[in-house]
C-alpha cells in the first residue's frame, strides 16, 4: 500500500481535519478507558491527523489531552502528558519530511521511535509528577510499576520498564490504525476533489 502524496493539506483543511480527528480521538479514548484495558489507545486519530499536516496533528494532540483531563476531572498537572502526544506528531512529520511515498515498511521506524521516545517521556513526567504532586499512574502501568518498586527498582526505571511493553502493543495498534484511516480518508478526499474539478 504505497501512494505518491503531498503529506500536507492546505491550512483551512488541516484545521477542519484536526477538529474532526480531535472529536474522534476523544470518543475512542472514552470508549477504551476501562479498568481492564492496560492500553492507552489515545493516539489513533493523532496519528491520522499528523499525516494530514503539522497543524491538524498539533490541534488533535494538544487539545485531546486538555479535554480528556477536564472531562475526567483529573489533576491539571496531568496536562504534561500532552508532550507525549505532541512528540508523536513531531516524529511523524519529521519522518515524512522530503518523502513523497510511504508504505507499511515506513511505519516501522515511526513506530519504534515513538515507543522509545514516548515511553521515556512518560516515565520522566510520571516520576516528576509523583514526586511533586503525588499523581498516580494509570491503572495498567500502575500495576507493573508497583511490582517493580517492590523489587527496589527506582521509580523512574520502574515507570519506564512498565511503559515499554504496553507502548509496544499500544503504538503498534495506533500507528497502523491511524495510518490506515488516513490512507482511506486521503483517497476519499482526493477522489472528491478530482470529481468536483472534472464537473
Amino acid at each position: 500500500m504505497s501512494n505518491k502524496r503531498q503529506f500536507s493539506y492546505p491550512v483551512p483543511a488541516q484545521i477542519v481535519l484536526g477538529i474532526i480527528c480531535l472529536a474522534l480521538n476523544l470518543l475512542v479514548t472514552y470508549l477504551s478507558q476501562t479498568p481492564y484495558n492496560p492500553l492507552f489507545l489515545d493516539t489513533i486519530f493523532i496519528v491520522t491527523a499528523s499525516f494530514f499536516g503539522w497543524i491538524s496533528g498539533l490541534i488533535t494532540a494538544g487539545c485531546a489531552n486538555l479535554f480528556t483531563t477536564i472531562f475526567r476531572g483529573d489533576h491539571l498537572s496531568g496536562l504534561w502528558f500532552a508532550l507525549c502526544s505532541i512528540s508523536f506528531v513531531v516524529i511523524i512529520r519529521l519522518y515524512l519530511h522530503k518523502k513523497d511515498t510511504i508504505n507499511f515498511l515506513d511505519l516501522l521506524p515511526i513506530y519504534l521511535i515513538a515507543v522509545l521516545v514516548i515511553s521515556l517521556e512518560g516515565a520522566i513526567i510520571s516520576t516528576l509528577l509523583y514526586q511533586t504532586v503525588g499523581l498516580q499512574e494509570v491503572t495498567g502501568i500502575k500495576f507493573f510499576t508497583v511490582i517493580l518498586l517492590r523489587q527496589h527498582i527506582p521509580i523512574i526505571f520502574s515507570s519506564l520498564l512498565s511503559r515499554i511493553p504496553i507502548n509496544i502493543l499500544d503504538k503498534a495498534i495506533t500507528t497502523l490504525l491511524g495510518y490506515l484511516i488516513y490512507f482511506g480518508a486521503d483517497k476519499f478526499l482526493k477522489n472528491r476533489i478530482n470529481k468536483n474539478s472534472a464537473e
